[in-house]
């Protein structure tokens, strides 16, 4: 099973692009999914796309969804902010710290088996 780290990140966020760079050494070779979420710090598009999209209404609950989930569910106050497993945290990190963390997110997924009590396994009891 794989982990997931979401990334919530604006596109005019110059720090969002430099922290891409560290992650994506981090996650190289580990069981990773990263999913980019929105998180809009000036939400101002290009002028003909923003009147269409404003006409046709096409990203409205698509939109409203990811920034509750952003605001509400996710409580981010920043960007980039990254959720990996059960940790959060903000800003630009080294590889080796988000390495650390992804590993310790990893530990914890594969959780804790303790065979000191009596059991069977494939071999009998």
């Amino acid at each position: 099973m794989s982990m997931k780290i979401k990334v919530y990140s604006d596109y005019v966020c110059p720090f969002c692009f430099l922290a891409e760079q560290p992650l994506e050494e981090a996650i190289k070779g580990k069981d990773v999914e990263v999913e980019w979420m929105p998180y809009e710090l000036r939400p101002y598009p290009n002028e003909e796309d923003y009147r269409d999209a404003l006409t046709t209404r096409k990203y409205k609950e698509a939109h409203k969804k990811a920034l509750k989930h952003a605001y509400e569910e996710a409580n981010v106050t920043a960007v980039p902010t990254f959720v990996i497993g059960d940790t959060t945290i903000a800003g630009i990190h080294s590889k080796e710290t988000l390495e650390q963390i992804i590993n310790d997110e990893l530990n914890r997924q594969k959780g804790v088996i303790l065979t000191e009590g009596m059991a069977c396994d494939i071999d009998g009891c």
